[in-house]
């Protein structure tokens, strides 16, 4: 037998919390978040994407049936769960101060009645939420907490979520591997393992993560995701597109976030990378990225990172023209209502461009100030983390106006993109940056730097028809008419291997 009851979340958007009677599964039929869960729960359904940048865990691993349990992800996603029919009414909007102090309260009862396990966990929670925390010590709880409870996927995932934001893939490494041994017949763990290892570069090890995780279960949409991943970086272009082509129908239940970036993936990062022809870019874009913006029931800045990206790739390659600039147009017409604004660095980052690229400077520029105001409310250890996401922010507000010296200037000679994942961003979302400086280096007439940076990509990955072209331009700079064509040559051998 089933219990429902009803969610309430600080945005007031409103879904229900489904618990089975063993209460080990446990998923969210968002309502306006997004697509229904199927009538199916599984394990990997127990976290709850809010948001491209929100996620709120409900955690039971020894609560018994029905209990509620008051846990979240990020700081200030909260999310507060009541017993069904307690009360009828209540406002949705529920202010930030309102919800801590329920928290508070809950923490009260925690204390006094409580198993160890939920202590644990809202102490871990609490913490994690706290105005001024240290991120060190929000992933330590963590970790004491997983020590004691292993098959606790919820808090693993909580931690990892924290990793991602720090841009520290290693540790979450480690507490994956230190509670693998008990989850071992979980799909998700294994695509949970499969992720750090990818940002290690740890490819064939990700690769049989991923696999083993697709193989316990094939409607896996993480299994699904990784696996292209790990496709995509072998520049098997062509086998990651037809893996997941196949599997696309099964993405119709998963939030907007996942669907949209599976199809960005497809379409930036396997067709745009693998020299496919424009039209098919044009193709996913419209049906499987814009159109999910047209449903009553998306979340629409779960949309916005993976329909920007896709249009920024577009640009750094000198392809942003015709109908693409049209397309961008009217997405940043919505990009400039400033509910979009402050969920992540890394959509924030991306909207400054798309509003400078099409000429809403202002609008960039007031973003980008909110940002610096945000920063200097930060404690000091954490601003001097995330000066990096606002010395981003104005390089790629400079590009997108066409001013390639001053962009150059703030990123610096000797850029790297992967130093700036605690935007919000993995390895393939920010290395877009990287092919802009590159970009940057040849436009401002600096060609020997791009060229040992450009020779040292295409050794790690040497099937990037787009990065070869780069290299025989700045052999063309150099007047190396030899090694021109030869760059020239590989680039169009690729061009037309693979689609």
């Amino acid at each position: 037998m089933e219990k429902t009851q009803e969610v309430s979340v600080a945005k007031g958007v409103t879904g229900e919390l489904v618990c089975t009677e063993a209460v080990e599964n446990v998923w969210f039929s968002p309502g306006r978040l997004g697509r229904s869960q199927s009538k199916t729960p599984r394990r990997e359904e127990a976290v709850v994407q809010i948001s491209a940048s929100k996620y709120s865990v409900l955690s039971v691993d020894d609560a018994e049936e029905g209990e509620v349990l008051l846990t979240t992800l990020n700081g200030g996603d909260e999310v507060s769960i009541e017993e069904e029919g307690e009360n009828e009414t209540r406002e949705e909007d529920l202010l930030e101060d309102e919800i801590l102090e329920q928290i508070t309260k809950e923490n009260e009862k925690v204390g006094e009645q409580s198993t160890p396990y939920k202590k644990a966990v809202f102490e871990a929670v609490s913490y994690l939420i706290s105005e001024d925390r240290d991120d060190d010590l929000a992933l330590e709880l963590h970790t004491q907490l997983l020590q004691r409870f292993p098959k606790d996927l919820a808090s693993l995932k909580r931690a990892e979520v924290l990793c991602f934001y720090m841009g520290q893939p290693a540790p979450f490494l480690s507490l994956v591997q230190q509670v693998l041994p008990v989850n071992q017949e979980e799909s998700y763990i294994h695509g949970m393992l499969a992720f750090p290892l990818l940002e290690l570069g740890r490819m064939e090890e990700a690769a049989a993560a991923s696999r083993k995780g697709y193989e316990i279960n094939k409607e896996g949409l993480w299994a699904h995701h990784f696996l292209c991943h790990v496709l995509q970086h072998e520049c098997k272009f062509k086998e990651a597109v037809e893996f997941m082509e196949e599997l696309s129908e099964s993405w119709q239940s998963c939030s907007s976030f996942l669907y949209t970036h599976n199809w960005w993936h497809i379409a930036a990062l396997c067709y745009l990378e693998g020299g496919s022809p424009m039209s098919k870019i044009e193709e996913i874009y419209d049906n499987h990225i814009w159109k999910e913006l047209e449903k009553g029931d998306t979340v629409p800045p779960e949309v916005y990172p993976n329909a920007i990206a896709l249009l920024l790739r577009l640009d750094v390659r000198d392809a942003l023209k015709g109908s693409f600039e049209d397309r961008l147009k009217l997405l940043a017409a919505r990009l400039t209502d400033q509910e979009n604004w402050y969920m992540s660095w890394h959509l924030d980052i991306l909207i400054v461009w798309a509003l400078a690229k099409v000429g809403e400077t202002s609008r960039a520029r007031e973003l980008l100030e909110g940002l610096k105001l945000r920063l200097s409310k930060m404690n000091k250890k954490k601003q001097q983390v995330m000066q990096k996401g606002i010395q981003l922010g104005e390089a790629v507000y400079e590009y997108a106006k066409g001013n390639y010296k001053q962009a150059l200037e703030l990123l610096g000679s000797d850029f790297n993109a992967f130093g700036y994942k605690i935007t919000g961003a993995s390895d393939e979302q920010i290395d877009v940056f990287n092919e802009m400086w590159c970009q940057l280096l040849l436009t401002t007439g600096q060609s020997k730097t791009a060229k040992e940076v450009i020779r040292e990509r295409t050794k790690v990955r040497d099937g990037v028809p787009f990065m070869w072209r780069l290299l025989e331009k700045s052999y063309t700079m150099k007047g190396n008419a030899e090694a021109d064509e030869s760059a020239g040559d590989r680039a169009k051998k690729l061009e037309s291997s693979y689609f």
